[in-house]
């Protein structure tokens, strides 16, 4: 899971920019129209808040020199600046100075609620999602998926007996294993997928609109990975892996979860494995194990 904040622009950027300018013009209009006995000050601060809400630091120093740039613009020609170039100048200034606080402080606030949100989504120990950031993520990813395009797999991870490690061999041990085992299901997700640490001793992984041929090569190479980990521990470790393919998007990521658990706590025992997987069609067409 990236917790960074916006480390690239939008998609729908262009479209945002083009409306802080339109913005910027309207009010520079709405200004020159006025005249000297009224002050729009405030209007120009309105495209600055919309580019520090949503685009970031740099364009919104940008807006910010725009605005102060149009705020003079239509001062000079409302006759509310003198001609001399020094009174303009330190108008200007005055002006950006304001813009740019209020910049400061929109980003301010919009990073502060971006981490509070990423924490409250966030499992601390693997460093993935956790159960309401998957549910979060996996039902935006349902409801984008093209039914035409794809099955939607859900990839259930299960540490068997975690409490036995962290009675064991305590709970420091314990959490080591929770992270390599998050780190395991993170090297073999895409971009696209969704992956979480949803229970004290789950994982989940969503695959949308992937063929069962690949997803069968996700599970084999996470297979790899999760059989190193009592290696890296000290420790035996197992694993269980049950794999639902839903041939189309499910109603609810709940659906899926929920036949994957009762798949997971039904399938029988194999003493000496260390990591076991099952694969079973989430849309009751057919079974397999």
């Amino acid at each position: 899971m990236n917790i960074n904040r916006r480390s690239s622009l939008r998609p729908n950027a262009v479209w945002i920019i083009l409306t802080v300018i339109v913005m910027l013009i309207a009010v520079t209009i709405v200004d020159l129209s006025t005249g000297v006995q009224w002050s729009e000050l405030p209007l120009y601060l309105l495209p600055v808040l919309l580019s520090a809400w949503l685009l970031g630091r740099r364009l919104t120093l940008a807006t910010s020199v725009l605005a102060g740039v149009a705020w003079l613009i239509a001062r000079r020609y409302a006759g509310d600046i003198d001609e001399a170039m020094s009174t303009s100048v330190q108008y200007a200034f005055a002006r950006v100075a304001v813009f740019l606080i209020v910049a400061w402080l929109g980003t301010a606030l919009h990073d502060a609620l971006h981490r509070t949100r990423t924490i409250l989504q966030a499992d601390l120990t693997s460093g993935l999602h956790n159960r309401p950031g998957f549910m979060h993520s996996s039902t935006v990813a349902i409801a984008n998926a093209s039914e035409a395009a794809g099955p939607t797999t859900l990839i259930l991870v299960d540490i068997d007996a975690l409490c036995e490690v962290n009675r064991a061999c305590g709970q420091q041990r314990g959490d080591l294993v929770v992270a390599l085992t998050g780190r395991a299901c993170a090297d073999v997700a895409r971009a696209r997928d969704v992956i979480a640490r949803t229970g004290s001793d789950e994982f989940s992984i969503l695959l949308i609109n992937t063929p069962s041929d690949q997803v069968e090569q996700v599970v084999e190479r996470l297979r790899a990975n999760l059989a190193g980990i009592s290696g890296m521990v000290g420790v035996t470790v197992t694993h269980t892996i049950v794999v639902c393919q839903s041939q189309r998007p499910p109603l609810a990521i709940e659906d899926l979860i929920m036949f994957a658990e009762t798949e997971m706590r039904n399938l029988p025992s194999r003493p000496g494995e260390l990591v076991r997987a099952a694969y079973h069609d989430a849309t009751m067409a057919r079974r397999a194990s």
